[in-house]
């Protein structure tokens, strides 16, 4: 791993003002690099990124000939109708510089994601996009709109992160995103769920892969399998019983998980 991410993942994530948790950090570095071991190349892309806490990883997995486009509304706060979010672009620029990302590969972009077209987005970034946050606007109507940009936008195996779709207090998320998805024309596919997102991808054969992935970070965290939208669905989350986190970690568990014995106990560590 690099050691930049690495360090960022463990604690300097913490220093920036924002709410992805460290459970979903190394969920995505895991899926970026399920993405980098099947040739899923592209740019990367946030609307909604605040003061970057989760848009500078993002930014961190891309190489050296991609693109990173930050969009909020930034000063244009009369837009901000629902209040979800105070975007501050003087700090996520010294939040940019203070994690050595490199400024001449990232777009600011200062717009009402209603009022940007796909056209425009694939002209700032210069390439698809493989991983999308949308993390905007929480009122149906943008999010219906944000993840029809993003559909639009990423390339095939690419990743949409839509936050706060199972958060109480947004429900325009929800009802945005249930009405995209049953939309027959849409091709977004869910495969995951952890702290409060959901996950959806454009290709079946990917799929699978990234859920093989997330689940390589068991045990450190535990899963359930569901349906979502007649789609398996993987949610990861961590455990609070910190008996079972101890037993997890020591040598005798790391020596039976792989066998029948470990099996057994695998499904009873993740009821």
């Amino acid at each position: 791993m690099n050691k930049d991410i690495n360090k960022y993942i463990h604690h300097g994530y913490k220093k920036i003002e924002g709410w992805i948790s460290n459970l979903a950090l190394r969920a995505i570095l895991k899926l970026s690099h399920v993405q980098c071991q099947n040739n899923v190349n592209g740019s990367v892309c946030e609307i909604g990124v605040h003061h970057g806490r989760s848009f500078i990883l993002l930014h961190m997995l891309t190489n050296s000939n991609e693109m990173s486009a930050a969009i909020d509304l930034f000063e244009m706060q009369s837009d901000n109708i629902d209040k979800s979010g105070k975007g501050d672009k003087e700090k996520l620029i010294k939040n940019l510089r203070d994690n050595f990302c490199e400024l001449n590969r990232i777009k600011i972009i200062t717009k009402n994601s209603l009022n940007i077209s796909p056209e425009y987005l694939l002209e700032q970034t210069g390439s698809r996009i493989r991983i999308f946050s949308v993390d905007g606007g929480h009122s149906a109507e943008v999010v219906y709109n944000d993840l029809k940009l993003a559909e639009r936008t990423i390339c095939k195996g690419g990743i949409i992160i839509l936050d706060d779709f199972f958060v109480s207090s947004w429900p325009g998320v929800s009802e945005g995103a249930c009405k995209y998805l049953m939309n027959e024309e849409t091709k977004l596919i869910p495969f995951s769920t952890f702290d409060g997102k959901i996950l959806f991808t454009n290709d079946k054969q990917l799929k699978e892969l990234y859920i093989q992935g997330l689940l390589e970070m068991y045990p450190e965290f535990l899963y359930k399998e569901s349906m979502f939208f007649n789609n398996k669905v993987i949610a990861l989350y961590k455990s609070r019983n910190d008996t079972i986190d101890f037993f997890r970690r020591t040598k005798f568990w790391q020596l039976i998980k792989n066998n029948k014995s470990g099996t057994l106990l695998r499904k009873i560590l993740s009821r």
